[in-house]
């Protein structure tokens, strides 16, 4: 499980360098075509103003906000990758077997009861010291 995580984070640091190298020729180019050649043109300068919007930004200040975003994936991939490898396996599994010899009223009322305590650990209504003294008490009672 933990090897999934580290490579998710390599893959993402990856990507974000990748990507850094990559986005000033792309952002030129999109620029290009979204201005028509001209960044400071009077026709898309007109249509952004009739929209509301704010003027279009020079291509060097949209590539350096990219550049910053692909900086961040980097760094959260460099994360991902240190949490991978110090994060421990907690996960456990407990088999409770519900198909048992059939049981007495008394019986089938500690099992909910014991249930119940259970549910309420788990939603942390209770901590296990409290759990643990109340399943004792239960116990006594059989």
């Amino acid at each position: 499980m933990k090897f999934r995580i580290v490579i998710i984070g390599i893959t993402f640091a990856l990507l974000g360098v990748y990507a850094y190298s990559m986005i000033p020729p792309f952002i030129a180019k999109a620029m290009n075509k979204l201005t028509l050649g001209n960044e400071q043109s009077p026709m898309a300068s007109q249509i952004f103003s009739q929209l509301g919007m704010p003027p279009i930004p020079s291509t060097p200040e949209i590539a350096a906000f990219v550049q910053y975003c692909c900086i961040g994936l980097v760094i959260a991939g460099i994360g991902i990758v240190i949490f991978g490898i110090v994060s421990k396996k907690t996960l456990t599994t407990v088999k409770i077997s519900l198909e048992s010899a059939p049981r007495s009223q008394d019986e089938n009322t500690n099992f909910k009861a014991i249930n119940l305590l259970q549910e309420r650990l788990a939603k942390g209504e209770i901590t296990s010291s409290q759990y643990q003294n109340l399943r004792k008490l239960l116990e006594e009672k059989r």
